[in-house]
């Protein structure tokens, strides 16, 4: 069977600051957050990158200033958690409305040796985002510096003979980045309901 291992929530911030990883603990007791999603406290600079989208085209996170960046990570052959994930987002575009134009959904690649240029633009068609997100690719190299930077652990998991395919085990944190390039949200619990994400990336647009 097929299936895509997620990591505890606590593995998606073991890099930030003392202060992030102690709001993740708290937040899920306190009641006066304005956010939703775990706020990111005090805000740090997203780590920068630039690779191709389902179109071959460059996309770099620094050509983003003055839009709200939903970023994420997922694979295109992915049996569970990403479909689900893709499907949140599609709702969440779909809920922000005029906002949509200043928002940028972004999908990072953790399945190097088999998401492809075409493979991305086909998911992208599949799930109803091909003109909605950028789904990035490049080569693991590449790949992996943006996961590390992000604090993402992506690992091809070993095949079980007889299986209908491969697993890539990772985390899937969904990082709202602001209009200045500033980390300011992290969400780990996504479900089908895309209010909760919709509601902080119109915090983050006021």
């Amino acid at each position: 069977m097929i299936r895509t291992t997620g990591l505890p929530a606590l593995r998606l911030v073991t890099g930030l600051s003392g202060a992030a990883v102690i709001l993740v603990l708290l937040s899920g007791c306190d009641t006066n957050l304005s956010f939703q999603g775990t706020e990111l406290s005090p805000p740090q600079v997203a780590s920068p990158f630039q690779l191709n989208d389902q179109f071959d085209q460059p996309v770099a996170l620094d050509d983003l200033t003055g839009s709200v960046v939903v970023l994420t990570f997922m694979y295109t052959r992915c049996p569970d958690v990403c479909p689900l994930l893709a499907e949140t987002l599609r709702k969440a575009h779909d809920s922000l409305g005029d906002d949509a134009s200043d928002t940028a959904f972004i999908a990072i690649s953790v399945d190097p040796e088999r998401d492809t240029v075409e493979e991305a633009r086909r998911f992208s068609e599949e799930k109803g985002m091909l003109h909605r997100w950028s789904f990035l690719t490049g080569t693991e190299e590449q790949l992996r510096r943006v996961w590390q930077a992000y604090y993402v652990a992506a690992e091809p998991e070993t095949h079980t003979e007889g299986a209908a395919g491969y697993l890539v085990g990772h985390s899937a944190p969904v990082y709202l980045i602001d209009r200045s390039g500033m980390l300011r949200v992290l969400h780990t619990n996504l479900t089908l309901d895309p209010e909760p994400l919709v509601q902080d990336i119109r915090l983050l647009l006021k």
